[in-house]
């Protein structure tokens, strides 16, 4: 009953029912911005800091209550974004960008985000399970469990999983990025080296540049810049290359 009181759900019982819970708690009661966090952003509750702030702050209630104060000062920002995603939705563009992403994953990668029972996730553990990701590749493209596993084995088997054999290829991970923890993080050979950004999020080095870019998402440009160009001279190479500006 408190829970649907302070969060403003439809009723009690409708947490009953696994699908609503899972709706409401398996990704997580708010927004909390793991892969896609801005530093630099200035919305209520917008970053980890700006809600490590209200989590933190004994004035708020306890942790439900704190919860919920994130929720709510995140509520005005995230409808805005959710009607701007349901825009582009009915004029295709964006479904058609999420079935794109979605069949690759089905087809390629796997790379669900669930919150198993017993693992370290922080919200509430056991509403999204693998089952409940990838039944998405059985509805919308009739592709089993089975043959998902089959298609990531073999992505695995492609591009060298964890043991890569290549040449001229970087490695560069955010420090706060979820996903480093399934790329390269240990330099394989001289031909595959690493780049750890400190602070950074998810590839946050190939979004526009910035004025409230972090130094170390700036020292990454560079150093990304400096190791291509040094290949591209190498012998056989392809040669040298200029980066012009647009006017």
């Amino acid at each position: 009953t408190r829970l649907a009181s302070l969060f403003q759900l439809p009723s009690a019982d409708w947490l009953k029912e696994r699908a609503n819970q899972r709706d409401f708690a398996g990704e997580g009661v708010a927004y909390f911005p793991s892969q896609g966090n801005d530093p630099a952003c200035t919305m209520a509750a917008c970053n980890i800091e700006r809600i490590c702030a209200i989590m933190t702050d004994d004035k708020q209630g306890d942790n439900v209550s704190r919860l919920q104060r994130v929720r709510a000062s995140q509520s005005e920002w995230v409808e805005a974004a959710q009607k701007q995603m349901h825009k582009e939705a009915s004029s295709g563009g964006y479904r058609d960008f999420a079935d794109y992403w979605g069949w690759q994953t089905c087809t390629e990668f796997g790379f669900y985000q669930t919150c198993d029972v017993g693992s370290k996730c922080p919200y509430t553990q056991g509403l999204d399970l693998l089952n409940d990701q990838i039944k998405m590749c059985q509805e919308s493209f009739n592709i089993s469990a089975e043959t998902v596993a089959a298609n990531v084995e073999f992505s695995n088997v492609y591009y060298g999983s964890l043991a890569p054999v290549a040449s001229r290829i970087l490695w560069p991970n955010g420090e706060v990025d979820p996903w480093s923890t399934l790329s390269i993080l240990k330099s394989p050979s001289e031909q595959q080296p690493t780049l750890w950004v400190k602070g950074a999020s998810h590839h946050a080095w190939t979004h526009e540049t910035l004025p409230s870019d972090q130094p170390s998402v700036e020292e990454a440009r560079l150093a990304i810049r400096k190791q291509v160009t040094t290949w591209l001279d190498e012998e056989g190479g392809m040669g040298h290359f200029e980066i012009v500006s647009e006017q």
